[in-house]
């Protein structure tokens, strides 16, 4: 959390957000899994796990369902 704090490159904050996303879900706090994901997903709009993570059964779902509310117009988060 503290790397987030700082100023990092965009391809690092990434990779930052990811871990953390994988982390809570691996620990049932999926809100909070998802709202990274998001947060992943304002940086980059295009950014797409690897095809090892998305099949994963934790967070290759909630995933697929940050990257579908980003997508659907005046979505409450």
């Amino acid at each position: 959390q503290d790397a987030l704090k700082e100023t990092l490159p965009p391809a690092d904050r990434i990779r930052t957000l990811k871990f953390s996303a994988f982390s809570h879900c691996l620990t049932s706090r999926m809100v909070q899994c998802r709202a990274d994901f998001e947060k992943i997903l304002q940086i980059d709009p295009g950014f797409e796990l690897d095809a090892a993570e998305a099949g994963h059964p934790s967070w290759g779902p909630s995933f697929r369902t940050s990257k579908s509310r980003l997508k659907q117009p005046n979505t409450k988060k």
